[in-house]
C-alpha cells in the first residue's frame, strides 16, 4: 500500500513538472510568433519607405482619436497589404486582446508593440516592462513584458 501512494506521488510531481515546461512552452512559442510578425511588419514598413517620394513610412493615427490596435490594422490594411509589402495581416495568436499590437509613426520615425508573456525574454524592453500599468497613453497594459521595435 505504502508503495503505491510513493508511486502516485512520483506520478503527481512528474505530471506537475511536465504542465509547467509545457505551459512555459506554449508561452515562448506564442512569443515567437509575435516577434515573427513584428518583424514582418517591420520589412514591409521598410520597402514602402523605399518606394515613398520622400522616404517616409505611413503616418499613424493619434492615438486620443483610434484604439491602439486601429491604427495597426489600418496600416496593414490600408497601406502596406495594398501594395502587396506584405500578404497577411499578423494577428495575435491568442486572439484575446490583451496582446495586441501597435504601431505608432510620425512619418520619420515608428514604433511597434506587443506584449510578451514571459517575463524573462532576452528582447523585452527593460524600460517598459509593466505590472500592469499602462505606459502610452492608449497602450496596451502589459501584465509581464513588452518588445518594442523601432526603426534601423
Amino acid at each position: 500500500m505504502v508503495e503505491l501512494l510513493v508511486s502516485i506521488a512520483i506520478i503527481g510531481v512528474l505530471a506537475v513538472i511536465g504542465f509547467a515546461t509545457y505551459t512555459n512552452g506554449l508561452k515562448s512559442s506564442r512569443d515567437g510568433q509575435r516577434k515573427n510578425d513584428l518583424k514582418a511588419v517591420q520589412n514591409a514598413l521598410e520597402l514602402a519607405k523605399q518606394d515613398t517620394a520622400g522616404g517616409t513610412y505611413p503616418v499613424s493615427f493619434p492615438v486620443a482619436m483610434y484604439p491602439s490596435n486601429s491604427a495597426f490594422t489600418y496600416l496593414i490594411t490600408n497601406s502596406l497589404k495594398v501594395k502587396s509589402y506584405i500578404q497577411k495581416t499578423p494577428a495575435d495568436p491568442t486572439s484575446t486582446g490583451v496582446y495586441s499590437y501597435r504601431y505608432i509613426s510620425d512619418g520619420n520615425t515608428y514604433t511597434l508593440e506587443s506584449c510578451l508573456e514571459n517575463s524573462n525574454d532576452a528582447q523585452k524592453d527593460q524600460y517598459r516592462t509593466y505590472g500592469g500599468a499602462t505606459p502610452v497613453a492608449g497602450a496596451t497594459a502589459c501584465t509581464y513584458a513588452r518588445l518594442v521595435m523601432t526603426n534601423p
